[in-house]
């Protein structure tokens, strides 16, 4: 996050900068991540000792040609009952988060635009 950004306001940016995506946020929930236990932790390191991870749902309701200026190389619209195989640290965590937010997405009858990897119109 930058200085003075609010959780939302960093996803929605990082959403824009990696996927060229804009739309409306649901938050999930949050949480904690505690390096307290791990040996390797250090006063340098780069996440502090203890932090949250925020997680939202995003209704992409625009998404922008996509021009790789930032982090990512390329965007590709996958399955999310695919998704393992796209993230090689995948566990029982992200899953659950994934089935929440597909949960949120069908309560909001909106256009997924990640279901079975189709193009969805969602002007």
């Amino acid at each position: 996050m930058e200085p003075g950004e609010t959780p939302e306001a960093c996803f929605k940016r990082e959403v824009l900068e990696e996927a060229y995506a804009e739309g409306i946020c649901t938050l999930l929930g949050h949480i904690t991540v505690d390096h307290g236990d791990c040996p390797n932790w250090t006063e340098s390191s780069r996440y502090p000792k203890i932090g949250y991870q925020v997680f939202y749902h995003m209704d992409v309701t625009r998404l922008h040609p996509f021009e790789a200026e930032f982090e990512s190389t390329r965007r590709i619209l996958i399955d999310p009952n695919e998704m393992q195989r796209y993230y090689k640290g995948w566990n029982p965590v992200h899953k659950q988060i994934l089935e929440d937010s597909l949960k949120v997405g069908d309560m909001q009858k909106s256009n997924n635009y990640l279901i079975r990897g189709e193009t969805h119109d969602i002007g």
